[in-house]
């Protein structure tokens, strides 16, 4: 399955988690870089709920851990999945 990918910098994610107040949750953005959440000081920029030490992704709302994000594939990478379903006559 090509959705398994691990996300890179450029790819366009979602987040599906959030282990606090989860007012992220559902938002879609880019990733434009990654480093080690305790460098952010490890809090949520909301609650200031301590995330703990995980890599994290900068999207557009901040840092956020990385097993919190789906990678949502380009279309280019959908159109080999196509599938036909097989219309049956009415009877």
């Amino acid at each position: 399955m090509l959705n398994d990918r691990a996300i890179q910098v450029g790819d366009l994610v979602q987040i599906i988690a959030w282990p606090c107040c989860g007012k992220h949750l559902g938002y879609i953005g880019t990733v434009s870089s990654f480093e080690e959440q305790n460098g952010s000081d490890g809090k949520c920029h909301d609650c200031r709920a301590h995330l703990g030490q995980m890599r994290g992704a900068w999207i557009g709302r901040g840092l956020c851990p990385v097993p919190y994000l789906k990678r949502i594939p380009p279309l280019s990478e959908l159109e080999g999945e196509r599938t036909q379903e097989q219309l049956k006559e009415p009877a």
